[in-house]
């Protein structure tokens, strides 16, 4: 879901050329960098060893690296 909205920024920042939303793009990644961790603990908390085994064969935002 991120990884789609940063997507989804990135290219209407490139479509338009606008350096406003190139800047809108990289706050946006900044704040989804900062809150994935915290979603994450709130996931383990909830769920338990089931999040922390999902957590290990899933990547957080770009899918095979990161």
């Amino acid at each position: 879901m991120h990884t789609a909205a940063l997507c989804v920024s990135l290219g209407l920042a490139c479509l338009v050329q606008s350096r406003a939303l190139a800047c809108v793009f990289g706050v946006y990644l900044a704040l989804i960098l900062l809150l994935i961790p915290a979603r994450e603990e709130g996931s383990r908390q909830a769920y338990g060893h089931g999040y922390v085994a999902y957590e290990r064969k899933t990547k957080r935002l770009i899918p095979f690296t990161y």
